[in-house]
């Protein structure tokens, strides 16, 4: 005669957290490497096609050394500002993921950086069926387009993952009062 596991509702609720927490790690350490890559993917672009951030400037005599440096500094500000960002927000994850207990303000800065990667994504779109000029070739849009559709989808599923957490921690800390 089988055996029948009669599984109860918390068991079920704790494996789901066990499985977002699994996710909001993964996605958390994807998330530093979607950052890194970024800055390095700037940089690159900058070291090897400096007129393709600096537009005709570069080419201006009127710029001096110290004013094309200026122009790079104020560049690499964002670039640091988001880095930061994505490192907070994977540390975040990574560390609720772990069972630490973390404020929702990185839930925010999720929810804030997956709109602007769907609005980078939509705009890549955009960009598909306009002429850019020489600085950027079709086959650049289509990637960009793809990984920040990647992005996006990888940053909405953390904030889902982050959310169902919260929601399934809740509802075993009422039931145990």
């Amino acid at each position: 005669m089988p055996i029948i596991d009669i599984v109860s509702t918390e068991d079920i609720i704790r494996r789901k957290i066990r499985k977002h927490c699994n996710t909001l790690y993964v996605l958390g350490t994807g998330v530093i490497a979607l950052g890194l890559w970024g800055a390095l993917k700037v940089v690159l672009l900058f070291a090897n096609n400096p007129a393709a951030i600096l537009g005709d400037a570069i080419k201006d005599s009127s710029l001096s050394n110290s004013g094309i440096i200026l122009v790079c500094v104020i560049i690499l500000i964002p670039i640091n500002i988001l880095l930061l960002l994505y490192i907070f927000v994977g540390h975040h994850a990574r560390a609720e993921g772990k069972g630490q207990k973390k404020r929702a303000f990185y839930i925010i800065v999720i929810a804030f950086l997956a709109f602007i990667y769907s609005v980078s994504a939509i705009f890549d779109v955009f960009a598909l069926f306009v002429d850019l000029g020489d600085n950027i070739t079709l086959e650049e849009i289509i990637v960009t387009t793809i990984v920040d559709t990647t992005a996006s989808v990888t940053l909405i599923e953390l904030f889902c993952s982050a959310i169902m957490i919260r929601k399934y921690r809740r509802i075993i800390n009422t039931r145990d009062k």
